[in-house]
């Protein structure tokens, strides 16, 4: 790990800005499960803060995303910002014992951070691998890790995204036919989220395989996490800022 993610004030800054936002998601969530676009926003930066925390305590690879993953949480927080007053009411009442919801958002979210991850961890494989052809280095890029440990974790986080955008089907369609006898909802989130998942099964097949990687391999990433995007603060842009 190179450059400024090493100090200890880096470190400092990214825990506190984690526990801020977890403080203010509870803070957001005392009354039920908000589900604005801007709460929306705010649970996808602090989900990933955390996940980025935590795995980085296990892979340098991961910690040495640290600017990458700072790049796409500071327009997401003033996205929040801008529309925090937009569908600030819009509280969804459960019941804090309905343990399976529960279960089922906060597996929802992770896969969602894991797919984040994944993303941003491909940015730093075509930034390395562009840099490469142009035969140019500067201090932010020697900061990313280089390109085969990026593509390395991108893949990782991947499979990890695949097991738990599995358990998100499974208890969606199980609390899907708990609420409403159907177990698969006709909706943009759900379809937007099936295909996500059987993208990341292919691109793993495909790079087990057939040797997937790269360029191409990070198209198909970015499209799954636009996939996913679309189907969570995607949609509640469109009905709350749109629409409403």
């Amino acid at each position: 790990m190179k450059g400024r993610t090493g100090t200890p004030l880096y470190w400092l800054l990214a825990i506190a800005s984690a526990v801020s936002m977890t403080g203010w998601l509870y803070i957001r969530m005392g009354h039920g499960w908000a589900i604005d676009f801007s709460a929306s926003l705010d649970v996808i930066i602090t989900v990933t803060l955390i996940a980025f925390l935590v795995l980085s305590a296990v892979s340098k690879t991961i910690a040495s995303l640290g600017p990458l993953v700072l790049l796409y949480c500071v327009p997401l927080g003033v996205l929040a910002l801008l529309f925090g007053s937009v569908g600030w009411n819009e509280v969804e009442r459960v019941p804090p014992k309905d343990w399976w919801f529960w279960l089922h958002i906060i597996i929802a979210v992770t896969s969602f951070a894991l797919a984040t991850l994944a993303a941003i961890a491909g940015v730093a494989v075509w930034i390395r691998e562009w840099m490469l052809k142009k035969r140019r280095q500067s201090g932010f890029v020697s900061s990313l890790p280089p390109m085969l440990e990026a593509e390395a974790v991108q893949f990782r986080l991947l499979q990890g995204c695949a097991v738990f955008l599995a358990a998100v089907v499974a208890t969606g369609m199980a609390t899907s036919f708990e609420t409403h006898g159907t177990l698969l909802p006709v909706d943009h989130k759900s379809l937007l989220t099936l295909i996500a998942f059987f993208l990341v099964l292919f691109l793993l097949a495909a790079h087990t395989w057939l040797g997937w990687r790269g360029r191409r391999a990070v198209q198909v990433v970015l499209a799954i996490q636009l996939l996913l995007a679309l189907g969570y603060p995607g949609v509640k842009f469109i009905t709350d800022v749109l629409v409403g």
